[in-house]
């Protein structure tokens, strides 16, 4: 078997790509990027490098998506395709159009047994006003066009694949306004649920054609979400690490200044997020799994952020080579 994944190098796909590669269940998988920036392709890159550690036989490729030619190409090669919503890029025409295409080709090459799309409410990020309206209704039209899609509708998620978090952890080093919605609040689902479920919703047929909206247990206003981050990042014993992290968060800035921003729409995400409803929606109890606890998912105030203590990234090679 063979699986088309869209959108590798956002760090949710990479969670449950890395599942996936490890469950040893495809012979192949082969990710897609839709013009990819510079940035995109160095996490992408160091991803794939890491993945050296996990044992398995599945063979990992890369490919990029630059006109529809080469999107029929990937997915006539594949007998699974992902679909992972997307925000790193601003050259392709219709955002919105794109999970639609990827729904008409699945129908149209029979060889694709299973269409799965994942949508992560903090990657939509359309230029409407709207954009959850917005993508929803770009979601149901897809479910139109093939009624075999399995959709999956995730809330915010915390853990340590969650792209919201890095991005407000990077923003808290950096003494960065976060433009904090304070009424809002969210049912924030774990990372490693969120692959779970696509795991199974790609392998078991009985979901096929069906909606579920992934959240969690407990309602989390993203005040109290970004204290507990705030604690998370404070008191670091000794000034190594932070000293480190900071260096690399600031590399990542400039980077960011040459090339298209990853997550330039966290604050119009905070002023607009608005949970999501369970109309159309199925629940995720059906998947038999145990929901992580939000209360659990990050060190106590003052302990050492050893997951950021790393060697120097590609990213940070390529930057400081362009500036020097």
């Amino acid at each position: 078997m063979s699986l088309l994944v869209f959108n590798s190098s956002n760090r949710i796909a990479q969670g449950v790509i890395r599942r996936l590669y490890g469950s040893g269940a495809y012979e192949r998988i082969v990710c897609a990027d839709i013009y990819p920036n510079h940035s995109a392709i160095s996490r992408f890159l160091n991803f794939k490098a890491d993945l050296k550690n996990t044992t398995s036989n599945t063979q990992i490729t890369d490919i990029k998506v630059v006109e529809r030619a080469d999107l029929v190409s990937a997915v006539s090669s594949a007998s699974h395709v992902l679909y992972i919503t997307h925000d790193y890029y601003s050259l392709v025409p219709s955002k919105l159009n794109l999970i639609k295409t990827v729904a008409e080709l699945a129908k149209k090459h029979k060889n694709v047994q299973k269409l799965v799309a994942l949508t992560p409410i903090e990657h939509d990020h359309y230029n409407e006003k709207q954009p959850a309206e917005a993508a929803r209704t770009s979601e149901k039209e897809a479910q139109q066009i093939n009624s075999n899609l399995v959709q999956l509708k995730s809330d915010l998620t915390f853990g340590p694949d969650s792209t919201l978090a890095h991005e407000i952890i990077t923003r808290l080093i950096n003494k960065q306004a976060l433009g904090l919605n304070s009424n809002a609040s969210a049912k924030f689902i774990h990372s490693d649920n969120v692959a779970e479920v696509v795991e199974k919703a790609l392998r078991d047929d009985s979901h096929t054609g069906k909606s579920y909206l992934l959240q969690g247990q407990e309602s989390v206003s993203l005040r109290e979400y970004v204290h507990t981050l705030e604690q998370y990042t404070g008191e670091v014993q000794g000034g190594d690490i932070l000293h480190g992290l900071i260096a690399k968060n600031i590399l990542n800035i400039i980077s960011e200044r040459f090339h298209d921003p990853t997550y330039m729409n966290l604050i119009r995400l905070f002023d607009q997020y608005k949970q999501p409803t369970s109309d159309g929606f199925e629940g995720i109890e059906n998947f038999g799994i145990s929901l992580n606890n939000f209360g659990s998912a990050y060190p106590q105030k003052g302990a050492k952020i050893e997951a950021y203590k790393s060697e120097e990234s590609g990213l940070e090679r390529g930057i400081k080579n362009f500036l020097l």
